[in-house]
């Protein structure tokens, strides 16, 4: 996959990272734990805004 277009680096959003993690787990509780067990790493979201989007299926 190609994605071209703008790439925007949002280091230390913890409102977004709140939204992913919590959006992979079935309930609160889980979503908290894994955010408390990860607090310490670093993490950058990357937001891309696509002007064009390739791909290729080599199968």
């Amino acid at each position: 996959m190609l994605v071209a277009g703008v790439a925007e680096l949002r280091p230390n959003d913890e409102a977004a990272r709140w939204r992913i993690i919590r959006r992979y787990y079935e309930n609160e509780a889980d979503a908290r734990r894994y955010a408390e067990s990860t607090r310490g790493a670093s993490h950058v979201l990357v937001v891309v805004r696509a002007d064009r989007v390739s791909g290729q299926d080599f199968s």
